[in-house]
């Protein structure tokens, strides 16, 4: 029979005494864990809008050198231990760089793929994958035409380059002849079900995923325990859908926004703002959560003040992001760098006021400001085309 640990005080010191001695080995192994090893290629993969995949929503597969995979490989897929390897041996892909370079900021989405893993680093082995997270993109299927997106993540968008191929084409944006069909593909559908049904952490993407005609039938695969997500523009909500997300107790809704009423309506356009509070009050009726994701931007110097304040009086949690470089067309014109000083000093000024640790990441990006002309040119050129194209008019919406 084992002994008791707390049957006498003299036993209650001992296993005190051997607990200190675990905690200590356990912190000497943990010096030999590679400072940027992630769990993410083990336990996770991303299904991109493609039908691409990847072992995070943040790592990006362009500046990688490993082989690209479809839907249609994923037994190859599985088989590549290439990444795992490389995070073994303490190396840095090229794919995981921006992502660990954002850590400056205090945005550390690493630690946030790792979170549901509890295993030691010491366990993982380059044959270690068992897909328990899956993040899926449903294609390209969405109504908005969001300022920074662009057609691998929108339909309307595709549908306004097609007749505006000049103007686009002098910003090197073009309609992708990517395939977004994937999703639509019985054997595809039948692939992701299989893996749903063995996951403990599940988010949806887009496009806009509350539209896609597949999500009811995901959802009837996923235990009514898991961790579940959706990242939505917040303007669709079917009711037989709402029906299939009450009694989740681990279940979040994203809604993401880029302003409040007609700041968010600009950037995010197409949608209407009084549809979205309406979707957000059908969920907070059901005791569903919520919460707001808000990537910072040049356009943040005027919209995130008022959001901010929409969201403590409203009582919703703010997720904060940052524009990746690239958005739409490669340049960084969406940036802070394109904002003239005139616009960063009155923000600086109102944020440095705020004592509130959800904006410290906001102080951050600030920090990194170095102003660009040709980025503000070329954050000029870019509104004024789209408010050309769609009869909208960016001073009169911001200034």
């Amino acid at each position: 029979m084992g002994s008791n640990c707390f049957s006498n005080s003299s036993n209650a010191a001992v296993c005190g005494a051997y607990a200190r001695y675990n905690r200590f080995i356990s912190k000497v192994l943990w010096v030999n864990q590679p400072p940027y090893f992630c769990k993410a290629p083990f336990r996770s993969v991303v299904v991109d809008n493609d039908g691409m995949l990847m072992p995070c929503c943040e790592f990006m597969k362009h500046e990688s050198s490993l082989p690209e995979y479809s839907i249609y490989e994923y037994e190859d897929y599985k088989s590549d231990t290439t990444l795992r390897q490389k995070m073994i041996d303490g190396e840095v892909d090229a794919g995981c760089a921006y992502c660990i370079a954002r850590e400056k900021n205090g945005i550390n989405r690493r630690e946030y793929h790792s979170r549901l893993f509890k295993e030691e680093y010491e366990t993982f082995t380059k044959d270690t994958f068992d897909v328990r997270h899956l993040e899926l993109r449903l294609g390209n299927l969405c109504n908005l035409k969001c300022t920074m997106c662009g057609p691998y993540a929108s339909t309307t968008w595709s549908s306004e380059i097609k007749k505006n191929l000049t103007a686009f084409s002098e910003f090197g944006i073009d309609d992708e002849r990517n395939d977004f069909k994937w999703i639509n593909d019985i054997n595809a559908i039948e692939l992701i079900k299989d893996i749903l049904k063995n996951c403990i952490s599940v988010n949806f993407g887009g496009g806009e995923p509350l539209m896609h005609p597949s999500i009811n039938e995901f959802l009837k695969e996923i235990d009514t325990s898991a961790q579940l997500s959706f990242n939505t523009n917040g303007t669709k909500l079917d009711n037989t859908t709402l029906e299939l997300l009450e009694n989740r107790p681990n279940l979040k809704i994203v809604i993401s926004v880029d302003g409040v009423g007609k700041h968010n309506d600009y950037i995010r356009s197409g949608s209407k703002w009084n549809d979205i509070e309406n979707n957000i009050n059908k969920l907070k009726q059901r005791n569903i959560p919520i919460s707001f994701y808000y990537i910072l931007q040049h356009t943040s110097l005027f919209t995130f003040k008022p959001l901010f304040e929409y969201c403590v009086d409203n009582d919703i949690f703010l997720n904060i992001g940052e524009i990746y470089r690239g958005s739409v067309d490669g340049s960084g014109h969406l940036t802070l760098n394109s904002a003239h000083i005139n616009d960063v000093i009155p923000f600086e000024n109102w944020i440095t006021k705020i004592n509130s640790p959800i904006v410290n990441n906001v102080k951050h990006w600030l920090k990194s400001y170095e102003f660009n002309s040709d980025l503000h040119q070329r954050f000029r050129q870019y509104f004024e085309m789209l408010d050309f194209i769609r009869g909208t008019n960016f001073n009169e919406t911001f200034r």
